[in-house]
């Protein structure tokens, strides 16, 4: 390799003028060892010109070396004797390594490896550890409702317990498996859950958001009680409702609940832009009018949800919101609510066509779902006089049957900008906490703790933005996005050493065997003994010439 002290070209040139004048001017002279010192011209040029370039030697020098991470066997190191064992106390330390063969032990988080100069290495994990391996809960935690979290467990049977706000909320035995633990979250905030495994106690930052209200239309032709009940139960939730019953031909009676008083006798796309949720029965569909339908069916393609509530028994008729047919179904079917409990309702005899399941009953009977339709969607309740459930006080049980159709049914929420942290839960002090946003189009405002923080946008995706931030531990963090505020966690240093174990692991499984930056893993080494050789030719060519007319 070489290090030009000049452009190479303007060298080369100087150096064969410079040499082309000094051969002439030794023909010139009429001296002895012609042959000698036009030798000795062209060495002595060339000496110089060669220093000029600064050259070095780069030699393949392979490192052997065998990287010990947390949780390591000894009979690992004992089997590698060819490598050399390194461990490091600090992830500085990774980049002045040069190139490691082997990592082994519980492996590294991805931002740490990618301070290697060189992911061409092979990985041999220790066993699995002990402990919850795996957390998950929904994007969405919402109060006054059964809120499920998700995991993994290794090890032998141990009882996991779920300590909320106001003690045991849930508890399930598990060995090497997943479980599944459900809580009823009473209020929205921040709060700080705690799994309780054999003693030992991981906190669990949630955050309980607001149930969302929804701007919701009642069409029917006649009111039943199941629709009166239904009412009250979405009234009560704070839920803006417009109810349009009819009374005759032409001639209707309005309800309305948490908003302003707005009769309307015609679905118009104004009324149906502006509603998140239609529930309406299929007798009603049926008797509206060509351009009520078409306006309703134009609102679901840009986005509306509509529930219908079918007929008994499948009729013929120009236009479907959801299309039923008949089945040999019995008129009863057990669903189970989770921690709600199980319960036997009426049901139609009823299948949908092409639409997705929500809830099945116990002998896989689809008793409600949904159907995409464009931007929007069409769910069905086939359970009738679901009712009963909050007449017997079972209001836990009567929000389970309906809610999760009710959301999966409605209007999605527009947001200009959706934000994911993409760094694997938990986050820790001093470590990079990596996040995304998505925007609609305009430049996000992103303040940590009132801090405002600059964003890079991706260079192949439009309006997608990355960001890395390190915080301060334990402690919540404010992410005020716009107008819109969230929140991260921190997690104690030593916490969720499982977790954090199984992570690395995937992390270094999934890098191994990738070149990088070092890929030959050579080194670049300035040989001294080529210069002292440029430099003693020079000097012997110098003093022969100085020699020569003097012999």
């Amino acid at each position: 390799m070489i290090d030009p002290l000049f452009p190479v070209g303007p060298s080369v040139v100087v150096a064969l003028v410079a040499l082309g004048i000094l051969v002439a001017l030794e023909f010139r002279r009429k001296l002895r060892f012609l042959v000698g010192r036009i030798l000795a011209q062209i060495l002595l040029v060339s000496s110089v010109f060669l220093l000029t370039l600064r050259p070095t030697l780069t030699s393949n020098i392979q490192h052997p070396t065998l990287l010990l991470t947390e949780g390591y066997e000894q009979k690992t190191i004992d089997s590698l004797t060819s490598l050399t064992p390194v461990s490091v106390t600090s992830p500085n330390e990774l980049s002045k390594l040069g190139g490691v063969s082997v990592i082994t032990g519980n492996g590294l988080p991805s931002w740490a490896l990618n301070l290697l100069t060189s992911k061409n290495y092979t990985f041999i994990p220790s066993r699995s550890p002990k402990g919850i391996t795996a957390i998950e809960f929904d994007d969405h935690i919402y109060a006054h409702r059964w809120n499920e979290i998700r995991g993994n467990y290794n090890g032998s049977a141990s009882l996991i317990k779920l300590r909320g706000p106001g003690g045991i909320e849930d508890s399930v035995e598990v060995q090497n498996g997943s479980f599944a633990l459900s809580f009823f979250a009473k209020a929205p905030g921040r709060f700080n859950y705690q799994l309780v495994v054999d003693n030992e106690v991981e906190t669990l930052p949630l955050i309980i958001e607001p149930e969302r209200t929804l701007n919701i239309i009642f069409i029917s032709n006649y009111p039943t009680f199941e629709m009166r009940y239904l009412k009250n139960f979405l009234a009560s939730k704070g839920h803006s409702l417009s109810i349009r019953n009819q009374v005759s031909r032409g001639v209707y009676k309005f309800e309305f609940a948490n908003r302003i008083s707005s009769s309307f006798k015609s679905l118009t796309t104004a009324l149906l832009n502006d509603t998140d949720l239609m529930i309406i029965d299929e007798t009603s569909w049926h008797s509206l009018s060509a351009a009520e339908q078409k306006n309703v069916q134009s609102a679901i393609s840009e986005g509306l949800g509509v529930i219908v509530m079918p007929e008994a028994k499948p009729t013929k008729h120009k236009s479907y919101l959801v299309q039923f047919s008949a089945t040999q179904a019995k008129d009863t079917a057990r669903v189970s609510l989770n921690r709600a409990g199980s319960f036997r309702l009426p049901a139609l005899s009823l299948e949908a066509k092409q639409s997705t399941p929500l809830l099945t009953s116990t002998d896989a009977r689809i008793v409600n779902g949904y159907a995409h339709s464009g931007s929007g969607k069409v769910g069905y309740q086939l359970l009738i006089e679901t009712y009963q459930l909050g007449l017997q006080g079972k209001n836990d049980a009567y929000a389970a049957l309906w809610v999760p159709l009710l959301e999966r049914s409605a209007r999605l929420l527009k947001k200009d900008l959706k934000f994911r942290i993409t760094s694997p839960f938990p986050y820790y002090e001093n470590e990079p906490v990596s996040f995304d946003i998505i925007s609609s189009g305009k430049e996000p405002k992103l303040k940590i703790d009132n801090i405002n923080f600059p964003l890079t946008e991706d260079v192949y995706i439009d309006d997608l933005w990355h960001g890395t931030t390190w915080l301060d531990g334990n402690r919540w963090h404010d992410f005020m996005l716009d107008s819109t505020t969230t929140a991260v966690h921190v997690a104690k240093e030593g916490t969720w050493h499982s977790i954090r174990a199984t992570n690395n692991r995937k992390a270094t499984a999934l890098q191994a065997g990738q070149p990088g930056t070092g890929e030959n893993q050579s080194t670049s080494k300035d040989d001294k003994a080529i210069k002292i050789s440029l430099f003693l030719i020079f000097i012997v060519s110098a003093g022969f010439l100085w020699l020569a007319p003097k012999i």
